[in-house]
């Protein structure tokens, strides 16, 4: 669900760089559907610069936004209001209740950098306002925000924690094996640094030098790309390279998770930039190719997927009924009705 959220958001983004007389709304939807991957699944939270690179090889064109008819965004001191604004954003939910404050909203920053710096290096070639412009942006993003947490909490089905993902960045630790202590943030910084290269190193040597669907994915693509180098562009080779790129950073960062080993969920998230690699080639890809592409894909993570579907056949009634996580997330369920329920399915 998370994944196909994300692909919705880029999909408005897209749109929205395409320039089109709906792009106020599309930028809108971007932030809405970008909103609600991170609700879905917080690990998302650390992807999307990722997701974001794919698009520098686009030829992006950006109008001005016309602000005729709202003349206080083009003022001096609006960005300065912006400040406080995201200031209160990332300090209120941080500085209590929480096991890290300052990792927590240095994370928040950087992430709000980081689309700024991409909506910067965007227009920059074609915009004659960037400050207006961003002052635009930050205002949609902090609009859809609020909109999207006051729905949410009008729901009676809403947990108040659910919002974390959006104002804080949860316990690390429960995502990452052996962590050190939560109140010690330069540790724990430093800690998180130097797993890049220990789990890197782990996927290279468990997925990217085996013989599997990533492998043979990457190695095919760039066959591709130097058998076919006369009939693509430049710009072609650079996007491919920037998916193949982001596929393997997405791939060691979901691999925290398991100390340098993927989960069979998270393989969706680094599939999408595989797949993309290919897109440009399918003028140049003849029928009999893709079948054949399609076979050797079977064969090389055939063992991988079927195990993955034998170890499926769970109980869902008996996981739902184990703990009280059920009625925790949906506190308008009623808890003895719930445990009724479970009571009268564990003794059919």
């Amino acid at each position: 669900m998370a994944m196909l959220l994300v692909l919705v958001s880029l999909i408005f983004l897209k749109k929205f760089l395409e320039n089109n007389k709906f792009r106020y709304f599309q930028l809108l939807g971007f932030f809405l559907f970008m909103f609600c991957a991170v609700l879905n699944k917080m690990q998302v939270f650390f992807l999307y610069p990722f997701f974001l690179i794919l698009f520098y090889s686009f030829e992006n064109k950006i109008d001005d936004f016309d602000t005729k008819n709202f003349e206080f965004l083009n003022y001096r001191w609006m960005p300065l209001i912006l400040i406080v604004i995201l200031f209160f954003y990332i300090y209120l939910p941080n500085n209590s209740l929480h096991p890290f404050p300052f990792l927590s909203a240095f994370a928040i920053i950087f992430y709000i950098f980081i689309i700024n710096l991409f909506f910067y290096l965007i227009m920059k070639n074609s915009s004659k306002n960037i400050t207006t412009n961003l002052v635009v942006i930050n205002l949609s993003l902090i609009l859809i925000f609020f909109i999207s947490k006051n729905i949410l909490m009008i729901h009676p089905s809403t947990h108040e924690s659910i919002f974390i993902n959006l104002t804080r960045i949860m316990h690390i630790a429960q995502y990452v094996h052996n962590t050190p202590p939560v109140d010690d943030s330069y540790n724990m910084l430093s800690f998180l640094f130097s797993k890049i290269f220990i789990f890197g190193s782990r996927i290279f040597e468990n997925m990217i030098f085996k013989v599997n669907i990533y492998s043979v994915l990457i190695v095919l693509n760039i066959l591709i790309a130097i058998f076919c180098r006369k009939l693509i562009t430049k710009k072609i080779v650079i996007f491919n390279f920037l998916c193949l790129l982001a596929a393997i950073f997405v791939i060691i960062l979901n691999s925290y998770r398991l100390s340098g080993y993927l989960l069979p969920q998270y393989y969706v998230f680094s599939d999408l930039f595989l797949a993309l690699s290919f897109f440009n080639y399918f003028k140049l890809i003849k029928l009999h190719h893709i079948l054949i592409i399609l076979i050797i894909s079977f064969l090389t993570n055939y063992q991988t997927n079927l195990q993955i579907l034998e170890g499926m056949h769970i109980n869902r009634i008996n996981t739902v009924c184990s703990g009280p996580y059920f009625y925790d997330w949906h506190p308008s369920i009623d808890k003895e009705y719930f445990l009724n329920f479970c009571n009268n399915k564990s003794s059919q």
